[in-house]
């Protein structure tokens, strides 16, 4: 929430600053580290102290805002492993440190100054595009912070805006040296390619039987099983139990009265509307548009808003303000009304269309109730069921009498590996959908007393697993023609990277064009190939088409591995300097490379006011607090 607050507060210089030191990220789960009124210190810079609250508070009130953009898919433990608490830490220090230097520099913003700045945030403006005093409120509560602890936190940031403004204002390159840059990263290669691969080695001998031994020996990992497991489990789903379970009709019709607001709908109009700062205004569109003009047109020309910001479509009554509902269900379809006036201004409303509500009868509407309760009382038999299993277990029965005793089965999962193949090769069938099912099996032991597992639509497991069967190299005789199928493509790779070297060697002493000539190789021909690999037609390691763009004229790479049993050497044929400049590219190039001058001024900045003002920070306080 702060993140926006702050958006249009700041300046692109401060943002930098703050994006360079930390990222403001923050989870929740701290802990009792308050008790007692306890706010031990964080870290010290300087003169400054930095309280475990200020880092908590941070922390909880960013990471609720990450959460809402992610749909709270970060918890605490994914935001510690990404390093958040170190990076919140990072930026209150950096903070803290700045405002020591802008303190002793006697720098300050008046009242006055971060007022305008308030007022100047499009977060704080109304639909007429006006500081809102209440949305301000709103919004502040909402960031869970207080009105005076934000207005001293936009001063505080106003200040160091300064300071940070002031470093960077002669911080621009050279156009001179942009344009070197873009020069360097616009400019081009023509490169030919010899390609060496089964064509040029040709075909791989059968290897003898000694050899076949021997590659088997020397590469086991190749011929080696995948591990193993089998179990037994017990499945307990809810939709195995819905037929089963009766719902009286008294209890269906009491359902349904109870719920009669989800199957009534509620009428809706479909309607545009236009709001004006003043009744003229609006009065007068209401004359243009009685006069034949689209209301649509109207809208967009006389205000800011787009074709999208003036069609509401079908709300209900709910959704409109009490002084435009009764107008909009009684204006006939296809009418405008008159302006009508509302704390956002004077309003004109163009009905399009009304859709009459209505209630669902019981008839309808049973058997969706039916499922649902059958399903509720399902999942409470699952839940049941699952707790008698494990008693049973505990009382020494095996799965299967466990299972044999309240009426259930029990699975067989053959020898599978954790993705789910047979010892065949196949995929095993009629697998439970869980996902979690085989990682599971392959994450305990056997004997092991594996906890229930919850699964997708309120599904129950109990897994035990039978065997395990490791890794294994398996016997020659079974994956021979594997063996011999690995062998011969070894030996093409192996001939490939000896005939590519050999014609580096060779064209180091005759030269590029005449070693292709006597070994008689057609080379592939690129042209115009660029630093990011436009143009060319193999696949080609980044790596390496770095390289190409380090070689000389005329100049040879080393072997250019292209995949498997396929190599390639390239040699230089003509350097393609940009003289035409894309003022609009340049400019890019220009700004990337302020940019970056800039991020070295800042942090050299903090580097130099973490050495001056001294930082501490006490470890074990700051592992307590997460």
């Amino acid at each position: 929430m702060l993140q926006n607050l702050f958006s249009n507060l700041k300046s692109l210089t401060i943002k930098l600053f703050l994006g360079l030191i930390a990222l403001s990220f923050a989870v929740w789960g701290v802990g009792d580290i308050f008790q007692g009124g306890s706010d031990p210190t964080v870290a010290t810079i300087g003169k400054t102290d930095i309280k475990a609250s200020q880092v908590a508070q941070t922390y909880n009130r960013e990471l609720e805002q990450l959460r809402r953009l992610t749909n709270g898919q970060i918890d605490a433990e994914q935001a510690r492993a990404l390093g958040i608490v170190e990076n919140t830490l990072q930026q209150l220090i950096s903070k803290g440190a700045i405002d020591q230097q802008t303190k002793e520099f006697g720098m300050a913003a008046s009242d006055k100054i971060v007022a305008k700045e308030i007022k100047k945030s499009p977060n704080f403006h109304n639909e007429l595009g006006q500081f809102d005093k209440a949305i301000f409120q709103y919004s502040v509560g909402q960031s869970g912070m207080t009105e005076d602890s934000f207005i001293e936190t936009v001063r505080n940031d106003i200040v160091r805006n300064q300071l940070v403004g002031a470093l960077l204002s002669g911080s621009h390159a050279p156009t001179s040296l942009s344009q070197i840059l873009y020069k360097h990263a616009t400019e081009k290669r023509s490169v030919a390619f010899v390609i060496i691969g089964q064509e040029q080695v040709g075909k791989a001998p059968h290897p003898s039987a000694s050899e076949i031994y021997d590659f088997y020996k020397e590469n086991p990992q190749e011929f080696t099983s995948e591990p193993y497991r089998s179990a037994s489990y017990v499945e307990l789903r809810p939709f195995d139990f819905t037929e089963e379970i009766q719902i009286s009709e008294e209890t269906l019709l009491s359902e349904y009265e109870y719920q009669i607001d989800r199957f009534t709908t509620e009428p809706k109009v479909d309607i545009n509307l236009i709001v004006f700062p003043d009744r003229d205004t609006a009065l007068s569109a209401v004359d243009m548009i009685n006069a034949g003009q689209d209301f649509i047109s109207i809208g967009t020309s006389m205000t800011d808003l787009s074709e999208d910001d003036l069609d509401l479509g079908l709300v209900g009554r709910s959704a409109l303000l009490p002084e435009l509902a009764d107008v909009a269900f009684n204006t006939i379809p296809g009418n405008i009304t008159a302006p009508i006036k509302t704390d956002f201004g004077w309003n004109i409303l163009k009905v399009n269309a009304i859709q009459n509500g209505g209630v669902e009868g019981f008839s309808e509407a049973k058997s969706i109730i039916r499922e649902e309760l059958a399903t509720e009382e399902a999942i409470e038999l699952v839940y049941e069921l699952s707790n008698r299993l494990e008693d049973h277990l505990a009382a020494g029965r095996t799965l299967e009498e466990a299972a044999r005793l309240l009426g259930l089965n029990v699975k067989l999962i053959p020898p599978i590996t954790i993705s789910g193949f047979g010892q065949n090769g196949d995929m095993v069938e009629n697998l439970p959908p869980s996902g979690e099912l085989l990682p599971t099996v392959f994450a305990s032991q056997m004997g092991e007393d594996i906890p229930i597992l919850e699964a997708e639509a309120n599904s129950i497991y109990k897994i035990r697993v039978n065997e395990i069967f490791p890794r294994a190299l398996l016997p020659l005789e079974s994956v021979e023609d594997l063996v011999v199928t690995s062998w011969q493509s070894a030996w093409r790779d192996k001939k490939a990277l000896e005939l590519a070297s050999q014609f580096i060697n060779t064209a180091t002493e005759l030269g590029f064009n005449d070693a292709i000539l006597q070994m008689g190789i057609d080379p592939l021909l690129v042209t115009e190939l660029t630093r990011d690999g436009e143009g060319l037609k193999l696949n080609l390691e980044q790596q390496s088409l770095r390289f190409l763009f380090e070689l000389p004229l005329d100049g040879i790479s080393g072997t250019l591995r292209l995949g498997p049993e396929k190599y390639a050497v390239a040699s230089v044929t003509q350097i393609i300097q940009n003289e035409v400049i894309d003022e609009d590219e340049l400019e890019i190039t220009a700004r990337e490379l302020n940019a970056s001058l800039q991020t070295d001024l800042l942090t050299g900045l903090q580097t130099a006011l973490r050495e001056k003002y001294k930082l501490t920070v006490d470890e074990k306080v700051l592992s307590n607090l997460f």
